[in-house]
């Protein structure tokens, strides 16, 4: 969405709360917008639409988004039949393109890399069924974890700290403990 969005999005939210009777303070406006608002307005207006057709209660961020985007079982699926169109595509010796870093990392965790995986992939049954199911399994864990930022390292002054509480400790406990350089 776009800050020009922003009406059409505050129109949306109140003929929504109107629909299942729920009350839209700005409070709650303004962090629906926050959390779908790399999603076009068109694409939010017909998950709307959508749920409200078919679900009974007021839907929250992540019902809207996931009718946008898909499940991430659904994305892994998808990402599962894309791997396996690389392999026939490029072969051990091309190099594949991948949607996103969700499908990359699954994929070369398989075997290791992509040479590998191309050449230890079993062209059909139970063995491949197999690799599918940890192929998904991997794309989902990476998949949730695209949204959640990294938590920043810990500043010099804050470092310090820590290593000085745990020096102190060592000491207490009668064990030898380094000291810290400035």
């Amino acid at each position: 969405m776009t800050t020009q969005d922003r009406p059409a999005f505050a129109e949306l939210m109140v003929a929504i709360g109107e629909t299942y009777g729920e009350p839209v303070s700005a409070p709650r406006m303004e962090l629906y917008y926050r959390a779908l608002a790399d999603l076009p307005i068109e694409a939010i207006r017909a998950a709307a639409d959508a749920h409200v057709k078919h679900q009974k209660f007021f839907p929250r961020p992540a019902e809207l988004r996931e009718a946008v985007e898909g499940s991430v079982e659904d994305r892994a699926e998808l990402a599962w039949v894309h791997v396996l169109r690389e392999v026939r595509r490029v072969g051990y010796y091309g190099s594949p393109a991948f949607p996103d870093e969700a499908t990359r990392l699954a994929a070369l965790e398989m075997f290791g890399g992509w040479r590998a995986l191309c050449e230890n992939l079993p062209a059909s049954g139970p063995e491949l069924l197999g690799h599918a199911k940890q192929f998904k399994a991997s794309f989902g864990a990476y998949a949730r974890r695209e949204h959640v930022q990294p938590a920043l390292p810990p500043g010099r002054d804050e470092a310090r700290g820590a290593l000085t509480e745990l020096r102190d400790a060592l000491v207490k406990r009668g064990l030898p403990a380094p000291g810290l350089t400035r």
